[in-house]
């Protein structure tokens, strides 16, 4: 549909140029993904922090002098180089995502989502900030990098980059997070965050169509549409992009995991690791050794989700027992802080999740309205985990022991 210049509301709005000009054309976008893209991606990106625009609310202290310029020289380095892969039906995600969805309820109601700046966007992978507050001392905070998928290859090296991260020990760090709302003496507006949980979450293009066409009365309306309002809020669609958010999360969970146990491998025979783990006990040892076996068994030989999700909490438990052979051995890889942040942002989602326990996603929305399945565990395997290794070490572990009685 070509846009009327005398009607659009980008004239004379400086928020065209980073909504259009440093992105791909996509192809064709059918009438409800212009009213998607006019309606939402151009105010979204105007009220987006500017990074020329952060001195004024530096806190004493917290950046060197000359560090805003140089990095505002990345950013125009990074935005040249990036906008080949950037897409309209991108922007379109990003800005639900980054707009709608929290206000809608979709991660919860103690859940809001903080723009990044494009600092932190194109450098640290990371287009928006999923805050909860959960009434229990700090927010939990969760990365979010939104595609398309509209270029394999660079959802590729999305999905490789989370992966290093993780085996690397190495969360997501944000150099210029700015929190206009929830800045206090305490906290300032702009500050750093370290070490969050990151995910990769979107829709096909396809997806992104349909969900544009759902969304045209609520936006039409300026948000006041209340039946609009009310169906968006029980979209179909939202169980299963929270259930993929839940169980990527869990599945990065699985990746360090075997990332732990691929280090202890590396550093003794697993007649040594066997020793040290009879010094636990039956009991100890016993849930050490279901850990392995659900790793072994959801990782490496892909079977399916379900007795992963059925014990995945039965898992955990072994986690600290893990960690502390680990340090034994002298492994410094940061186990629990890795698994306890994923965790806190999991236990968020499944509450959500059983809030809207009996609706089901209809095949019709499935096939209309589709994920793009990034929970699966193939995205977690490499070959520079070693797995052959590893599955030979694990086969010389013995079995369960009897427990105490």
């Amino acid at each position: 549909m070509p846009r009327n210049p005398e009607t659009s509301i980008y004239r004379g709005d400086p928020s065209e140029v980073f909504a259009r000009d440093f992105i791909r054309r996509a192809p064709e976008l059918d009438h409800y993904e212009e009213v998607a893209f006019e309606r939402m991606v151009a105010p979204y990106f105007h009220d987006k922090p500017q990074h020329t625009q952060l001195g004024r609310d530096f806190p004493p202290g917290a950046y060197k002098r000359g560090e805003l310029e140089s990095d505002y020289q990345e950013v125009l380095r990074l935005r040249d180089r990036d906008k080949k892969d950037d897409t309209e039906r991108g922007r379109i995600l990003e800005a639900f995502f980054g707009q709608q969805a929290a206000r809608l309820g979709w991660f919860g109601e103690n859940c809001r989502a903080v723009r990044t700046t494009e600092y932190d966007d194109r450098k640290n992978a990371t287009d928006l900030v999923l805050v909860f507050n959960t009434g229990e001392g700090e927010p939990l905070y969760l990365a979010v990098d939104v595609t398309t998928a509209e270029n394999p290859a660079a959802l590729n090296e999305k999905l490789s980059r989370l992966v290093r991260g993780i085996d690397t020990g190495n969360l997501t760090d944000l150099k210029y997070f700015h929190d206009e709302t929830g800045g206090s003496d305490k906290q300032p507006a702009l500050r750093q965050l370290h070490g969050l949980p990151r995910v990769v979450i979107g829709l096909t293009p396809e997806g992104v169509a349909a969900l544009s066409k759902d969304l045209a009365p609520y936006l039409a309306s300026g948000g006041k549409n209340t039946a609009a309002e009310r169906a968006l809020r029980s979209h179909d669609i939202q169980s299963q992009l929270l259930k993929d958010v839940k169980q990527q999360l869990e599945n990065e969970i699985l990746r360090a995991v075997l990332r732990y146990i691929q280090l202890i491998s590396e550093k003794d025979e697993a007649t040594l690791f066997n020793y040290r783990c009879e010094q636990l006990g039956p009991d100890n040892y016993n849930n050490v050794r279901a850990l392995l076996n659900l790793v072994h068994d959801g990782v490496l030989l892909e079977k399916t989700d379900e007795k992963l999700v059925r014990e995945f909490d039965k898992l955990l438990e072994g986690i600290p027992l893990l960690e502390e052979l680990g340090k034994k051995f002298g492994i410094t890889y940061p186990l629990t802080e890795i698994v306890e942040k994923h965790s806190q942002i999991r236990n968020q989602l499944s509450l959500v999740l059983e809030k809207k326990e009996g609706s089901r996603v209809s095949p019709e929305t499935r096939a209309r309205v589709r994920t793009l399945g990034l929970s699966r565990p193939a995205w977690l395997r490499t070959d520079r985990l070693g797995a052959e290794p590893f599955r030979k070490w694990l086969n010389h572990l013995p079995p369960a022991r009897p427990q105490a009685a």
